[in-house]
């Protein structure tokens, strides 16, 4: 293994930044798993940066693909990683290719978020994307970035396995209405969602954190729902987490979509 160099050095803190990641078409994943599981998966890994304790599997694996490996110290593992903690180990990977609308093969339910800003929130819900075996995740343009460290972190890999498209609200809907689909929103007050008549072809739309879904997309949704909670005359919180509300819906319809199968 070779030591890594000032110019692939100077190349991975670059990545650090979304501009510099939209450029090069790549972004960086720490730790031994999340590392592992790309391998796997046959994704086009550029480089390994590996500190003091060199995971000879990885190492495996990587040669395996052909893939780079280099060593770096201590202090400039912990000057590329975003992590407080640094894990030792990154990798460079290039983005996936995704399909776009057109090419998207509407079955089952899908995820869309509407202005998700916080990184964490967006790699949960990709998360719970992987675990109700949603078709894939559909990102308005302005949410936060899925390849942003926080992101890939919250999703614990689930980047891995769900589509993520980015596509604004109306040109989505509109597609997915011409394939029969029901757009169904998470709102505050909505019909309560263990009272609606759930079926298996809609798209579950998550709004903003603070604001909800944005008002002009308001008008594409054929059902607003929402998660009942509180205890009448008793003060409770406000509302639920995005990622929480996502959560919740795609469990309710997980639950009743399979017992209809």
């Amino acid at each position: 293994m070779e030591i890594l160099s000032k110019a692939k050095t100077r190349w991975l803190k670059s990545l650090r930044i979304k501009k510099h990641r939209e450029a090069s078409g790549y972004f960086v994943v720490e730790g031994a798993k999340i590392i592992s599981e790309v391998l796997e998966a046959g994704w086009n890994v550029s480089l390994i940066v590996a500190g003091q304790h060199v995971d000879e599997d990885i190492i495996t694996k990587a040669g395996m693909q052909n893939v780079m490996v280099c060593t770096a110290d201590e202090s400039t593992i912990r000057e590329l990683s975003s992590l407080s903690t640094p894990p030792g180990l990154m990798a460079a990977v290039a983005f996936p290719e995704t399909p776009s609308i057109e090419t998207l093969k509407f079955s089952g339910t899908y995820l869309y978020c509407d202005g998700i800003r916080d990184p964490g929130n967006l790699g949960t819900i990709l998360r719970c994307a992987d675990w109700f075996g949603h078709g894939a995740l559909i990102c308005s343009p302005d949410c936060a970035e899925v390849w942003n460290a926080k992101t890939l972190m919250a999703s614990m890999g689930s980047f891995l396995r769900v589509p993520v498209l980015s596509a604004d609200g109306a040109t989505f809907f509109a597609a997915a209405k011409a394939k029969g689909y029901a757009i169904c929103g998470s709102v505050m007050d909505g019909m309560d969602i263990y009272d609606h008549n759930i079926v298996r072809d809609t798209i579950l739309v998550i709004g903003n954190e603070s604001e909800g879904i944005r008002p002009e997309l308001m008008a594409f949704l054929d059902q607003k729902v929402s998660i009942p909670g509180g205890k009448p005359g008793q003060p409770h919180a406000e509302s639920l987490n995005a990622a929480m509300a996502a959560s919740i819906l795609s469990a309710e319809w997980f639950r009743v979509t399979r017992s209809k199968k």
